[in-house]
């Protein structure tokens, strides 16, 4: 048994810090890969706290990581409701567009993300979504929010950025052409 699970197996459901040590060792499941599990006494946490800010944001990831959509639409309800951070939505939302892979929705929220500013630490994911959407519309959001926080991208980030840029030129040059044609 893990020092974690023996810490929430000794608090009794009473104590005042019943709540938080059950809330981290759901978390700790869920970085472990134990999502069924975590679900489980994520349902116990529910219980005793069904709408607390943490509570919502546990079920909204942990119903992203079982492709849980109508958990999804759940939480995401629940998040609107109790009018949380707009960034800590996109996030989520985008994490879930990721993992049921809808680009055109991974493309909508990286733009959000990066026009309203997001944590460095989960700047590389929306990168990635950004290269995978293979779409232009979010380049130029992304080229100016690593340039106005000094940041630099590895090379194959740029190549591939400079792949999509290349062929957002070319379709518009194509299309350019075409309406020429058309129009003559």
């Amino acid at each position: 048994m893990e020092a974690i699970e023996q810490i929430y197996r000794d608090t009794l459901p009473t104590h005042r810090k019943y709540i938080k040590r059950l809330t981290k060792y759901v978390e700790v499941l869920m970085e472990k890969g134990r999502f069924l599990e975590a679900k489980y006494y994520f349902e116990k946490l529910l219980l005793v706290s069904p709408s607390h800010v943490n509570s919502i944001r546990l079920g909204y990831t942990l119903s992203i990581h079982l492709f849980d959509r109508d958990g999804v639409l759940k939480y995401d309800k629940f998040f609107m409701d109790k009018k949380i951070s707009t960034t800590d939505l996109y996030w989520l939302r985008l994490k879930f567009y990721i993992s049921i892979n809808n680009k055109k929705k991974c493309e909508e929220y990286c733009v959000e993300l990066l026009k309203n500013g997001i944590d460095n630490s989960k700047l590389s994911t929306v990168i990635e979504a950004c290269i995978n959407s293979n779409s232009y519309k979010p380049i130029p959001l992304l080229i100016q929010y690593v340039k106005k926080n000094k940041f630099t991208l590895n090379p194959r980030i740029e190549r591939k950025i400079k792949l999509i840029a290349i062929n957002q030129l070319a379709n518009s040059i194509i299309r350019l052409n075409n309406e020429k044609i058309l129009s003559s």
